[in-house]
Formats: structure tokens, C-alpha cells, sequence
């Protein structure tokens, strides 16, 4: 659902490169990537721009918007015990459900947008997490 209260006023600063206001990316219906001070990455929309505050919707796009999926399946096979217990654990909270065994914290420690790994395990197909290439770790 759409909520209201994810539309937030930010100081004007908080937008700053090298001392100077980016108006060129922050500008009205322009989507901005930001990160939390949890690290957590995420999309703002500006809404508004003034002297000292940017309006910015942090609701997701498609918030509050009815949205209908269409698609065929192309291949069915069973799943392997690997990816069973994969899932298993992704279900419980305990790993990153690859089933890999390594016990890191899915969100803190994978960064499946960059197509890492955490560093703390190789899978010895060269795959980390969900089939996503492990770059340098």
C-alpha cells in the first residue's frame, strides 16, 4: 500500500557534492538511488525542490498500484535436495538460501546487485548465491 508518511522533507545539504547542491540529478520527478544508514539501497522519487528542503516519495514505484503478472513456464524438473534445503533455509532465516552452508546474513552480507559474494566462502562452480558469478572473492 501507498503510505504517506514515506514522503520525507531532506535538508537541501544532505544532496551536496563538493559543497554544492546537485541540481542537475536532484530535480523534480527525477528517481535518485539512495542508502540508508543501514547501508540499505533503495529509490527516491523527488518530489519538490526549495531553498532549503527536497521532497522525496520513498514509497516504492509500484505502491499502492494494482499490478498483474502474465507469463508461461518454459522447463519444470524437480528441485535438488541442495536447492530444497536451500529454500528450507532461506524460509527459516538462518542462510542466504543458496545452500551453501555458510551461515552470512543474506541482506548485510551479499550483494547480489554487484554480483559479489561476501568473501567469506567459495562455491567451487565459481556461482555464489542464486547462480550469480562471484567476481573477485
Amino acid at each position: 500500500p501507498y503510505d504517506e508518511s514515506h514522503i520525507i522533507d531532506f535538508d537541501r545539504e544532505i544532496f551536496c557534492v563538493d559543497g554544492r547542491f546537485d541540481a542537475e540529478k536532484i530535480r523534480p520527478a527525477a528517481n535518485v538511488p539512495l542508502v540508508n544508514d543501514d547501508g540499505q539501497r533503495f529509490i527516491g522519487h523527488i518530489l519538490d525542490v526549495s531553498d532549503s528542503k527536497v521532497k522525496v516519495d520513498l514509497n516504492d514505484t509500484f505502491a499502492g498500484k494494482r499490478i498483474r503478472f502474465t507469463g508461461s513456464v518454459i522447463v519444470s524438473r524437480p528441485a535438488t535436495n541442495k536447492e530444497i534445503e536451500g529454500m528450507a533455509n532461506l524460509l527459516c532465516g538462518e542462510e542466504c538460501g543458496c545452500g551453501c552452508g555458510c551461515g552470512c546474513d543474506h541482506d548485510a552480507d551479499h550483494k547480489h546487485g554487484d554480483h559479489e559474494c561476501c568473501g567469506h566462502h567459495k562455491h567451487g562452480d565459481g556461482q555464489c548465491c542464486q547462480g550469480h558469478k562471484n567476481s573477485s572473492k
